[in-house]
C-alpha cells in the first residue's frame, strides 16, 4: 500500500466575498473529489488553501475543482 504524499496549494480566488462564501467555497471543493485532505478559504485575503494527495489528484486538477465550484482562480 503506498503512502500518501501530500502537497499545498494556494490560489487567489475570485467571488470570496463573505464568511458564508467562504464557508461554501470549502464545502464544495472538499466534496468535490477523493483526495483532499483539508480546504481553507480566506474571504478577507481571497484565498483558498488546499492540501491534497498527489497520488490522486495534482495541481492542475485541483484548480480545476476550483474553477467548476464558480470561483474562479485568478492568475
Amino acid at each position: 500500500m503506498s503512502q500518501s504524499k501530500l502537497q499545498k496549494v494556494v490560489f487567489k480566488v475570485d467571488g470570496l466575498f463573505t464568511s458564508g462564501h467562504a464557508r461554501r467555497c470549502e464545502a464544495m471543493i472538499r466534496n468535490s473529489a477523493g483526495g483532499i485532505v483539508s480546504v481553507k478559504a480566506n474571504e478577507i485575503m481571497g484565498t483558498v488553501e488546499i492540501v491534497f494527495d498527489t497520488h490522486i489528484l495534482n495541481q492542475h486538477s485541483i484548480r480545476d475543482i476550483v474553477d467548476d465550484t464558480g470561483y474562479t482562480v485568478i492568475n
